[in-house]
Parts: C-alpha cells; sequence; structure tokens
C-alpha cells in the first residue's frame, strides 16, 4: 500500500511518499489556494497509485484543538471530498523541529531549503503513522 504524507501551512504543503517502511520526500505545493493543492495532490495519488493520505494535525503536548488544528481538520475534509481518497490525522507534533534538526545534520538547513523542510516535515509524519501501523500489526500477530 502506498501512502502520501502532507505537512499543512499557511503557506506551503510538504508532501512525501510511503510504501513499507520507506518513506521519501518529493516536493512542497503552495497551500493557500486549497483548489490548486487538491489539484497537485491529486494528481501526485493518481501517478504514485496512493491508497491513503496522511495528513499532519498540530495537536501539541495538551491535544487541544488550535486554531491551525482547526484549518487542517477543515484541509482534511475538503481534501477527502476533492481527492476521493482517504484521509488520516496524526498528530504532528514537533515534527518541524525534528524536520529542522534532521536538515542540521545533513548541512542542509539554509534559507532556501525551507521546501526541502516542510516535505521533510511530512516524511516524519508519514514515519510515525507507518510505525504506529506496523505495531498495531505486530500486536495483533502475538494475540493470534
Amino acid at each position: 500500500m502506498r501512502y502520501l504524507g502532507l505537512d499543512y501551512g499557511d503557506r506551503l504543503l510538504g508532501v512525501a511518499l510511503g510504501e513499507g517502511q520507506l518513506v521519501t520526500p518529493l516536493t512542497s505545493l503552495n497551500s493557500k489556494n486549497w483548489k490548486t493543492a487538491a489539484t497537485g495532490i491529486s494528481k501526485l495519488a493518481s501517478t504514485n497509485r496512493i491508497s491513503k493520505i496522511v495528513l499532519g494535525l498540530p495537536l501539541g503536548q495538551s491535544k487541544e484543538l488550535s486554531s491551525q488544528a482547526v484549518q487542517v481538520k477543515k484541509f482534511a475534509n475538503f481534501l477527502e471530498k476533492e481527492v476521493k481518497l482517504p484521509v488520516i490525522l496524526v498528530n504532528e507534533v514537533n515534527s518541524s523541529q525534528e524536520a529542522l534538526d534532521r536538515s542540521l545534520e545533513l548541512d542542509q538547513s539554509s534559507p532556501k531549503n525551507r521546501r526541502h523542510l516542510d516535505s521533510l516535515a511530512a516524511a516524519i509524519i508519514l514515519e510515525r503513522y507507518l510505525l504506529h501501523l506496523e505495531k498495531e500489526i505486530s500486536k495483533s500477530a502475538v494475540k493470534s
């Protein structure tokens, strides 16, 4: 099964591709116009035979819905209708900071790499989801 991971921001939408345990940052799309973003996501989903979309939800430590989290939920509903794929929301707490930390380790943190950071954050969100899936599969295998 193939997945698209998304990191929603006010200006940019980071995109990553995942299959099995392999996750690759792809690109960033403009998120200001949801229709245009949905068209780009739809093209990527079709080209890569995507089954599900994993979208980061900014819950933070308290898990309360901030105004940004409300916006992301609205975008998720819009995206499901436009792209006609299930959208799974995953807590994205600290994903942007982790993306920055990884970029610093690779010496790729210059401002011109901002789009790279957004797609890397999307990859981190997708990695978390796939790791969660793997744990759930392992738990059910042990119970059988």
